[in-house]
């Protein structure tokens, strides 16, 4: 489950990434998804980390104040009912600032170049991306399918056995369907043998 592998790399990276730390960055991306209107699920936990020259890496926490810009970000559910335009100025004015606290510039560099890159419509398979973004995903089943849930999957999928899926969480429920609950015997066996 996601909780367990962000308490093992937790563990593997001595605390470098952190639980409290996860949960902060989440608000920072759902706070930015809700300025600009995207819709997500909230089975996914993200966190961000850049490669280093060095062959290392720096975490999103020790490039950005988490704990000033979570201040910032608990008055953002009025701001953003009130004006989104004015919601998803000021997340990008406290992020910024968020970011010169640390003194992460080298992370402000690249989102900015990187945003560049987008706009301009630029082929992001030739660019040397840097940032590793770490995905603590729960797949959905029959057994926690939601249907409002599964419309802002944002994963889709095709395949040979499902076929063509707008929300990868609607493929793995029809593949669980189909390969699980094919009926035995006249009766149809739950997923789990039952």
């Amino acid at each position: 489950m996601p909780d367990e592998l962000i308490d093992m790399l937790e563990e593997q990276t001595n605390g470098r990434v952190n639980r409290a730390d996860v949960r902060k960055f989440q608000k920072l991306y759902f706070a930015a998804l809700a300025a600009f209107s995207v819709r997500k699920c909230f089975y996914i936990h993200h966190y961000l980390a850049i490669r280093t020259k060095n062959g290392g890496y720096k975490t999103v926490a020790e490039m950005m104040d988490l704990d000033y810009l979570e201040r910032k970000l608990d008055k953002f559910g009025p701001l953003v009912k009130r004006s989104r335009r004015l919601a998803a100025a000021s997340l990008l004015f406290h992020t910024g600032w968020a970011v010169v606290r640390k003194g992460g510039f080298s992370l402000l560099a690249h989102g900015m170049r990187l945003a560049v890159l987008l706009a301009l419509g630029f082929d992001l398979s030739k660019f040397q991306n840097k940032a590793i973004l770490l995905g603590f995903i729960t797949a959905c089943d029959p057994h926690i399918h939601d249907n409002q849930m599964s419309a802002c999957c944002g994963k889709g999928e095709v395949s040979t056995d499902v076929g063509w899926h707008d929300a990868g969480a609607d493929a793995n429920v029809k593949r669980e369907r189909i390969h699980y609950l094919k009926p035995k015997n006249g009766r149809t066996q739950h997923a789990c043998g039952g």
